[in-house]
């Protein structure tokens, strides 16, 4: 006899039971994340730094960029503020984010450059941008290649977007 791997039908006692305990139930049929869940607490994070306002834009800003934040809370951030539908409020912040890439440390400079790479921007500028930034050379070892990789990747959707 084999056992099934799938899940149970969610509104079953069996779903309920399987839940794990981090989520409260503030309706019936809505499970929501406990604030105190680190998982919740990243979640709220992206979502803070998504939000399609310039004072919330510069509130995230503001976190990203003073170093206070754990790796993870930095990439939850940061992936919640590129959002390629709000370019025009974001436009500001693609300069910013190369000025600002040489004078982070070691991991947080990684995670920075992996989830807060302005990847929708594929314009002229930005690849500029990401170039002087390479040619002041304040970038260096692996967040140096990163960069380069994602810069190549900009270009690329240049060159489509030209094509096409």
């Amino acid at each position: 006899m084999t056992r099934s791997t799938r899940s149970p039908p969610s509104g079953s006692a069996a779903a309920v039971r399987a839940r794990p305990a981090s989520w409260s139930y503030a309706r019936p049929g809505y499970a929501v994340r406990d604030p105190q869940d680190p998982d919740g607490r990243l979640a709220a994070a992206r979502c803070r730094a998504a939000l399609p306002d310039a004072d919330a834009k510069r509130a995230a800003w503001a976190v990203l960029t003073e170093g206070a934040l754990s790796g993870y809370e930095l990439a939850a951030t940061a992936e919640g503020f590129w959002q390629a539908d709000q370019a025009e409020l974001l436009a500001g912040y693609v300069p910013r984010y190369f000025a600002a890439l040489p004078a982070l440390d070691g991991g947080l400079a990684r995670v920075w450059g992996r989830h807060g790479f302005p990847h929708y921007a594929a314009e002229t500028a930005a690849v500029l941008a990401g170039e002087r930034c390479l040619e002041a050379g304040g970038v260096t070892g692996s967040l140096r290649r990163l960069l380069a990789d994602q810069l190549e990747d900009l270009r690329r959707a240049l060159a489509l977007r030209s094509a096409g």
